[in-house]
């Protein structure tokens, strides 16, 4: 059990990171859309593009730090690309699901238009990309292996169904879309330590489990009662009649017959007790699986803040993540 005054030391470090990573995207952004005319201002698209709790950057640095040590820079690059690419996956997403909301702040296109936030997303992809390359080709292709995933995921959307199997094809759906960004953190923070390759995968395999973990927990975040808290809109999935875990669960414990449940119906019964458990239920085995997999660590008191930073004690049966540092 590290002392009190380490994990101060620990916690200070992680925030410089955070900080130093935030800095760079803006830098990053402001070089780009100072040199374009748009419907906003440059403040404006920074704002509504580098925000959040950057929790893919904090994840690849407390993997970095659990297994070794690295070069400060070179995980300040990495979250940094980490960071882009992300913000590039909500753009386009909140374009395909019509969100109006991202982050508290208007979505970007809804601040421009569709046409415009579709390139400025294509935009990010490829500075993410730039920023990466010096790192060398493991980073780069890890990266790069991400976005395929991701992008495979989300082409994967239409073809998910109310199935009586579709608790699988959703787990694989959301490894593909969000386990990918998640994989990529923890590669990536393994690939600067100097990890072996067959380590790094069993790195990634970790964060892409860590990540479908968080993927249910924000399905069922999307459809909770109490939505005072939340920073985006609620409820896009039913709207748009997309099957999430809660609300699949919701579909079948109201029968799921040829008579279809309405809407409200269906938000109430994934907002159920019975809806939670069951998604905390698959959450925790997720983790264990996510636990199963890591490599021994010179730091494991870390790599259980990673899971603690993203999902708070959810894998528990209790709140969702609070966003804090370190446990």
């Amino acid at each position: 059990m590290p002392k009190r005054s380490e994990i101060a030391d620990l916690e200070a470090a992680l925030q410089s990171h955070l900080e130093a990573v935030s800095s760079r995207v803006t830098s990053l952004l402001e070089a780009q859309f100072e040199q374009l005319s748009l419907q906003c201002s440059p403040a404006e698209l920074v704002g509504s593009l580098n925000g959040g709790k950057m929790l893919r950057a904090r994840l690849a640095w407390l993997v970095a730090n659990a297994f070794g040590t690295a070069p400060r820079e070179d995980l300040v690059r990495a979250g940094a690309a980490i960071q882009l690419l992300h913000s590039a996956s909500l753009v386009h997403d909140d374009i395909i699901d019509d969100s109006a909301v991202r982050r508290g702040r208007p979505t970007l296109h809804i601040l421009t238009d569709a046409e415009t936030a579709i390139l400025i997303g294509d935009l990010l992809v490829a500075m993410a990309f730039e920023h990466v390359a010096p790192l060398g080709r493991e980073a780069t292709a890890a990266l790069a292996s991400a976005f395929t995933q991701l992008c495979r995921g989300q082409l994967s959307e239409a073809s998910l169904s109310w199935g009586d199997d579709a608790c699988e094809r959703l787990e694989e759906y959301a490894r593909l879309k969000t386990g990918a960004l998640f994989g990529a953190a923890f590669e990536l923070g393994a690939l600067s330590t100097g990890m072996q390759a067959a380590e790094q995968a069993r790195c990634r395999a970790a964060g892409e489990w860590i990540g479908v973990a968080f993927q249910f927990a924000d399905d069922l975040l999307d459809v909770q009662t109490d939505v005072s808290d939340l920073d985006k809109d609620h409820g896009a999935d039913i709207r748009n009649g997309i099957p999430t875990l809660p609300i699949w669960h919701a579909y079948h414990s109201l029968g799921g017959s040829a008579e279809e449940p309405g809407a409200q119906a269906l938000a109430a019964a994934s907002a159920s007790e019975a809806s939670r458990a069951f998604t905390v239920g698959k959450i925790a085995e997720l983790v264990e699986r996510a636990e199963a997999a890591l490599p021994t660590a010179q730091r494991p008191e870390l790599l259980s803040a990673a899971i603690t930073v993203t999902l708070g004690s959810l894998a528990q049966g209790g709140a969702p993540a609070d966003g804090r540092p370190l446990p």
